[in-house]
C-alpha cells in the first residue's frame, strides 16, 4: 500500500537508549544509516515516503540558541541520503525566535521542507500558546506549509483549538489524534475547526476502536497517516491501516492523498 507518512523523527544521539532502538534494525547505534536501511526495507518503500523532523537535541533549545540549526541538519543529512524515501521537516524553536524564522524561511524556500513539526511543548519546554508560539503558526502561513502539533491530552487540543482560531489560514496536523487517553477531545477540537487535522501516530493507532470512532466522526478527509516512527513500527501501522472497515477511495486519502495536498507534493 502507497502511504505518507507525515510524522516521524530522526534520534541520532540516542543510540545507547534501548528505548529508541529502530524497528526491523540490526541491534547498535542508531544514525542515519539505520533508518535509511530499516525504511527501505519496510513497507512503506513500496511508492511511499515519509516526513521526519528532528527528535534528539530539541530538549536543548532552551538552553542554546545553535541547537536548532544542529538538531534540523540532522534530519536534513537523512533526507540528502534518500530523498526517494523521506520529505524534509523543520521543527521550530520559540525560546530563539529570530533565529527560527529565519531558518524556517530556508529550510522550506531552499532545502525543501514541506511541514513545519513536530512541534512538542511538553519536550522543548515551552508553552503551548504564546507570542513565539503565534510567530511559528504565521510564519508557516505565509511560507505555505502546514504545521504538525503535538496533542496528548485534553489541555494540549483545547489550545490547538484556540491556535486554529487565531490562526484560520494555518493548515494545522493534531498528533495523536489528540493521544490514547484524550482522543475523544481531540476529535472533538478537529471536527470543530476546518483548518484542523488528525495524524494517526503514536498508540491510537493500535488502540482498539481509536481510529474507528476517528473515522465516523471526522471522516477520511481529516485524517492523514502518521506513525511516529522509531517509537512505532512502519509494517504495523500499515497493516492496521489495511484492516480498516472504509472504502479503497477512503483508505487512499488516508494513507496518502490528504497528507500529499496539505504538502502541496506528488507521488
Amino acid at each position: 500500500m502507497r502511504v505518507i507518512d507525515v510524522h516521524s523523527h530522526i534520534y541520532r544521539e540516542n543510540g545507547h537508549d534501548p528505548g529508541w532502538e529502530i524497528p526491523q534494525a540490526a541491534p547498535g547505534p542508531i544514525g542515519p544509516e539505520s533508518y535509511v536501511d530499516a525504511v527501505g526495507r519496510s513497507r512503506l518503500a513500496q511508492g511511499g515516503r515519509m516526513v521526519v523532523y528532528a527528535g534528539s537535541g530539541i530538549e536543548k533549545f532552551r538552553e542554546d540558541a545553535t541547537a536548532v540549526r544542529g538538531a534540523n541538519e540532522a534530519a536534513a543529512e537523512l533526507v540528502a541520503m534518500a530523498p526517494e524515501l523521506f520529505i524534509l521537516g523543520f521543527t521550530p524553536d520559540p525560546f530563539h525566535l529570530q533565529e527560527t524564522l529565519c531558518m524556517m524561511e530556508e529550510w522550506v524556500k531552499e532545502r525543501g521542507a514541506k511541514i513545519v513539526g513536530e512541534i512538542v511543548p511538553y519536550i522543548a519546554g515551552h508553552e503551548r500558546e504564546g507570542p513565539e508560539i503565534d510567530a511559528v503558526y504565521e510564519k508557516a502561513a505565509e511560507l505555505g506549509v502546514p504545521l504538525n502539533n503535538h496533542s496528548s491530552t485534553t489541555e494540549d487540543s483545547a489550545a490547538i483549538g484556540r491556535l486554529a482560531e487565531k490562526h484560520p489560514e494555518a493548515r494545522i496536523i493534531m498528533a495523536h489524534i489528540g493521544g490514547t487517553w484524550a482522543f475523544r477531545d481531540g476529535i472533538k477540537v478537529a471536527r470543530a475547526h476546518e483548518n484542523i487535522w488528525a495524524d494517526t501516530s503514536g498508540w491510537p493507532m493500535v488502540a482498539g476502536g481509536i481510529m474507528e470512532i476517528a473515522l465516523r466522526e471526522l471522516g477520511a478527509s481529516k485524517l492523514v497517516f502518521g506513525t511516529d516512527y522509531p517509537l512505532c513500527d512502519i509494517d504495523s501501522w500499515v497493516s492496521r491501516l489495511e484492516r480498516l472497515p472504509v472504502s479503497d477511495e477512503d483508505r487512499e486519502r488516508i494513507a496518502w492523498r490528504n497528507a500529499a495536498d496539505l504538502m502541496g507534493i506528488g507521488l
